[in-house]
């Protein structure tokens, strides 16, 4: 009698496996053709606490933003009102199912050039039953914007940016700062040129700098409830004196992280700081290569 009970008992396991796997497929189809339709009940597809990441590369670089519970579905939300719409194809969509949800994988083809990534998503049950992702992990080709300030420098930063008027401050004393702030979908981007015709950029401590940029950023957050972890001062290349790489992350009151990171450039007319406020994981290699891509004029 205990053998037939478990018998029986794996039957209707099976048969609720299998049936969480046809819903499964059946909410990816939904997503996938919602999306591309730019079809609003995809937000019923969507858990209110899903999360994710977003991988952007260019097939060495790569820049990996985390995206907190429930920003995921608030930023397709946002897509939706802005008729943004997905023309991309999934391609080899593959299923595994893990009892308690269902990975649905693959890669992801882009409509508007050759660029083929990989992605993956989890769905899962809610209570009243309906299958809804949980969790996704797309990738997307890494862009780069160059950013040129008015007469004084230029550089290329990875990522989509959309950049605003220099502006010029006087500092007193011979002294002037130039201003410069660009914005992304995942952040933004500070950059500011100082120069003083009274001292020479060699008699300054270049490790002071950037903290005259980002502090304001810091204290702004901090008010909303942020903290300050660790942060990393040092040199962006290892015996270079004339460059500084520096980390600033801030803990939210949701314990999400933003990095505030960046470089500090120095050169015989000027000292240069970028810094990007973003909750990706992009390191020293990519700031090495924006310090690479950078020209005074």
């Amino acid at each position: 009698m205990k053998g037939i009970i478990f018998v029986l008992s794996l039957l209707i396991a099976s048969r609720v496996s299998g049936d969480d796997l046809a819903l499964a497929k059946e909410a990816f189809g939904k997503f996938a053709e919602y999306q591309k339709e730019n079809d609003p009940r995809i937000l019923d597809l969507v858990a209110a606490d899903c999360s994710g990441r977003v991988v952007q590369s260019d097939g060495s670089l790569e820049i990996v933003t985390l995206v907190p519970p429930g920003q995921f579905r608030a930023g397709i939300e946002a897509g939706i009102k802005k008729k943004e719409g997905h023309p991309d194809a999934y391609e080899e969509v593959a299923y595994k199912d893990h009892k308690d949800s269902i990975a649905v994988s693959g890669f992801i083809q882009s409509a508007k050039s050759d660029f083929r990534g990989p992605f993956q998503m989890t769905f899962k049950k809610d209570k009243a039953g309906a299958m809804k992702l949980s969790h996704a992990s797309i990738t997307f080709p890494l862009g780069k914007t160059p950013i040129k300030a008015d007469a004084l420098f230029e550089f290329v930063m990875p990522g989509e940016w959309k950049a605003a008027p220099i502006q010029k401050m006087d500092l007193g004393n011979g002294r002037t700062l130039h201003i410069g702030r660009a914005s992304s979908k995942g952040g933004s981007l500070g950059y500011n040129a100082f120069e003083d015709r009274e001292t020479k950029p060699e008699d300054h401590d270049i490790k002071e700098f950037h903290w005259a940029a980002i502090e304001p950023v810091i204290r702004a957050m901090k008010k909303n409830g942020a903290k300050e972890q660790e942060p990393f001062l040092g040199e962006l290349t290892p015996g270079n004196k004339d460059q500084v790489y520096f980390i600033y992350p801030i803990e939210g009151p949701d314990k999400s992280v933003m990095r505030i990171r960046g470089i500090t450039l120095r050169t015989k007319a000027r000292i240069y700081t970028i810094f990007s406020v973003e909750a990706s994981t992009a390191d020293r290699e990519l700031w090495q290569e924006v310090a690479k891509s950078f020209k005074e004029l």
